[in-house]
């Protein structure tokens, strides 16, 4: 609480550290205390399992949503056997808290206790967090990664912009900065205001940094901001092994989203669901109709409701 008493000042909310090792009798009077200090202090926890236990009135407004995570990531790092109708049933298995929950649980791709996402996606097929880096596996790859990894983590930056829950960057991941498990993870970030890096494969990447900014500057959109925010989700029946689609929709309001981790161009006849038609909705960031969905890319619409009437009509 702020020293004049004021509880819209102070503290604005609490993430705490391995909440799962303490048990919800603790956690129930933690969040007893907190709430009656402010009652608009969120309140999150670090559980990397599913959290349902730990949430409402056992404790935790939501979590980091390390299971996201872990589903996400083994998706965008290309594993073929792990197609998108995995990743699909995958996240709708997280979809079953109260929403309220939902739309605050800490969107993650990797954190300060995993290797750097773009590390993560250029050794895939490991298991999330285990043997990520050279101490742990000789053949874990610690160079810089290319350019593709570069389109895959943006990728992943769109799904997170795309999910409900509040998108949250480890610093530096917006530069480009690679490396394995600890100690690795937790290099110095290369700020841009210091000049040239003594070492070169190490630079920031500013333009990796200005993608980062273009997917998340959504969510301040005027249209689009409050659907990302605080609209519902559905996940489309995909039509495609590569192809994730999905659909948030709010006060009348609607944003279709195509992402696609395959390399290739895919034609959208082959990807999109029944009930898609593009006629009358507008492609973000382009004035022209898109007949294919690039690779490592992903591509969204928005429309309202009653355009999407008309169209069935």
């Amino acid at each position: 609480l702020a020293p004049d008493g004021d509880p819209r000042r102070g503290i604005d909310g609490w993430r705490l550290d391995v909440a799962s090792d303490i048990g919800t009798a603790f956690w129930r009077d933690w969040r007893a205390h907190v709430k009656s200090l402010n009652p608009h202090a969120v309140i999150l926890g670090e559980v990397w399992f599913p959290a349902e236990r730990f949430l409402g009135a056992e404790g935790f407004d939501g979590q980091m949503n390390y299971p996201w995570a872990t589903a996400v990531t083994k998706w965008l790092g290309g594993e073929q056997a792990y197609t998108s109708a995995h990743l699909a049933r995958a996240l709708d298995q997280l979809l079953g808290n109260h929403p309220a929950a939902e739309l605050v649980h800490m969107s993650i791709l990797g954190s300060h206790d995993t290797d750097r996402i773009s590390s993560m996606l250029f050794n895939p097929g490991r298991p999330y967090d285990q043997g990520r880096s050279p101490r742990d596996d000789p053949g874990y790859q610690d160079a810089r990664p290319p350019d593709e990894i570069d389109r895959r983590v943006i990728l992943g930056v769109a799904l997170l912009t795309l999910w409900p829950g509040a998108p949250m960057i480890y610093n530096g991941d917006e530069y480009g900065v690679h490396g394995g498990d600890d100690p690795d993870c937790r290099k110095p970030i290369p700020w841009p205001d210091l000049g040239t890096h003594p070492r070169p494969d190490h630079a920031p990447d500013l333009a990796q940094r200005e993608r980062f900014r273009a997917w998340l500057r959504l969510r301040q959109d005027g249209v689009i901001g409050p659907v990302l925010r605080f609209g519902a989700v559905a996940l489309q029946p995909s039509r495609h092994a590569d192809v994730l689609t999905l659909e948030r929709r709010l006060g009348g309001h609607v944003v279709r989203a195509i992402l696609n981790r395959n390399r290739s161009f895919i034609g959208l006849e082959e990807v999109l669901p029944d009930g898609w038609p593009t006629a009358g909705w507008r492609l973000v960031e382009s004035d022209e109709p898109a007949a294919a969905v690039p690779g490592l890319r992903a591509m969204i619409w928005v429309g309202t409701e009653s355009a999407q009437e008309g169209e069935r009509r």
